[in-house]
């Protein structure tokens, strides 16, 4: 699978601009996912063959989502360090594994969303005990 970047819920054309100009010297492909293809599986929006979708809960998709497919981890760190030199926050982001892949990117999105929250969490205890 070629690298690529999937890019769900980028409404603000600025943002996307530079999202896309931060990543261009990386040599990856970004493609925006309109959203009448957010209930298609995340493995078959890049040419994998899917099973059925699972039966997790899938919120509504509030917030922007970047979606890694077919990078090594060195592309990874290479896209969120370019990102982070840009100044571009997306804290929902996420890499394509065997287990997201049958899943759609609001099934994904109430993963991480549930995730983001529990570390969020922790780390608000962690400061009032200190």
């Amino acid at each position: 699978m070629k690298e690529q970047i999937l890019l769900f819920h980028f409404e603000d054309e600025t943002r996307l601009n530079a999202v896309r100009k931060a990543l261009l010297p990386l040599h990856i492909a970004c493609k925006v996912v309109p959203r009448e293809e957010w209930d298609t599986p995340l493995g078959a929006l890049v040419g994998l063959e899917t099973a059925a979708q699972p039966d997790l809960p899938a919120e509504e998709l509030r917030e922007e989502v970047l979606f890694l497919c077919g990078l090594t981890s060195a592309g990874i760190q290479l896209t969120v360090a370019a990102l982070r030199k840009a100044g571009l926050y997306i804290p929902y982001k996420a890499s394509l594994t065997p287990t997201n892949k049958d899943w759609t990117v609001r099934q994904l999105f109430s993963e991480i969303y549930q995730e983001h929250q529990a570390m969020h969490s922790r780390q608000e205890r962690v400061h009032t005990e200190e």
